[in-house]
């Protein structure tokens, strides 16, 4: 597939209706368009050294870079960082950062750090427990991030209220994707509940559209995150099991914007699912839910009865049950 559209390829042929035959005849609006699918380093790397125009036009305010750190680039990590990323902090658009090591580098060279306001999107994997306060603090500073996406490792949960707080601080985040370890090491057993009273207790509203959570958390949980995002129009969640406590009607948000759930795999009791959905989201257009049980639920007619007299906006609806059995569940 191509990376630049047909329309695009003509007028890179022909610009202005004059034939090209030298690179150097394109003019400096192309080349911005054309800078606009690369990779930020990639194009300091291979034009910036060129010649004064390069030079001059690598630097324009107008340019706004992507930027995608390798891992092939780990040897040159400290050049890489104080040659091209700090002099540009200003204009980096979005910020993609996998490996452990190039993150604990991106933190020890450029943050703290302010200035990178014009920064968008974020995407950090193999974060570190450890590093997760400097992050919080760099994430604040950022007026205009507007997408985030975050995977932690081990005993995650130490900050998770922290994580949280700051998300719903954020004036301008629209999506977020959170990624969690499964396992929780050095467990606490007032984990579950620490979890749900600080979020609770933070009145904060959140401005993001899109939440994507992928770890396994019960219903109450989701629900006391859920309080905050009243605008949120598209949620999937990982795995969601059955509520700690006795769940009430009046616990859930409505969430009058929501068009879209996703639930990969779901236990909760078609009981409390049924009052979550009536309460949250009667307006919905999509729905996709695994459940896994152990027996099989006799259910058919209580969802076709709920999709049509709750559910009536639903145009695409998708549910697959999976029934462990006792040996299976033994095992």
């Amino acid at each position: 597939m191509n990376m630049f559209p047909f329309s695009f390829i003509a007028f890179l042929v022909f610009e202005r209706n004059h034939p090209i035959t030298h690179i150097e005849h394109l003019s400096n609006e192309l080349f911005l368009e054309i800078f606009d699918y690369l990779e930020g380093c990639d194009i300091h790397h291979s034009f910036f050294h060129l010649n004064s125009r390069f030079q001059q036009l690598l630097t324009c305010p107008t340019l706004l870079y992507k930027i995608q750190l390798p891992t092939n680039i780990i040897s040159n990590i400290e050049l890489c960082y104080k040659t091209f990323v700090i002099p540009h902090q200003h204009h980096i658009l979005s910020l993609r950062i996998e490996n452990l090591t190039l993150i604990n580098n991106f933190i020890k060279y450029c943050i703290p750090n302010s200035s990178f306001d014009s920064l968008q999107s974020i995407t950090l994997g193999e974060l570190l427990v450890e590093r997760i306060p400097v992050i919080l603090s760099f994430l604040k500073s950022l007026p205009n991030l507007l997408s985030l996406t975050i995977r932690c490792g081990r005993r995650w949960y130490i900050y998770f209220h922290d994580l949280y707080r700051t998300i719903f601080s954020l004036p301008r985040l629209r999506s977020y994707e959170i990624s969690l370890c499964k396992y929780r090491w050095n467990y606490d057993p007032d984990y579950d509940t620490k979890i749900s009273l600080s979020i609770v207790e933070d009145e904060r509203v959140s401005t993001v559209e899109y939440l994507v959570i992928r770890y396994a958390c019960s219903l109450d949980e989701l629900i006391s995150i859920l309080r905050h995002t009243p605008r949120l129009r598209h949620l999937t969640c990982e795995s969601l099991s059955q509520c700690y406590t006795i769940l009430f009607s009046e616990q859930i948000p409505t969430l009058i914007h929501l068009e879209s759930m996703r639930i990969n795999n779901c236990s909760v009791s078609f009981d409390d699912f049924e009052m979550f959905l009536k309460k949250t989201s009667p307006q919905l257009r999509k729905l996709i839910v695994r459940h896994n049980v152990v027996e099989a639920s006799p259910n058919d007619d209580r969802w076709k009865t709920l999709i049509k007299t709750v559910l009536l906006h639903l145009r695409t609806f998708s549910f697959n049950e999976l029934v462990y059995s006792a040996r299976s569940t033994a095992m």
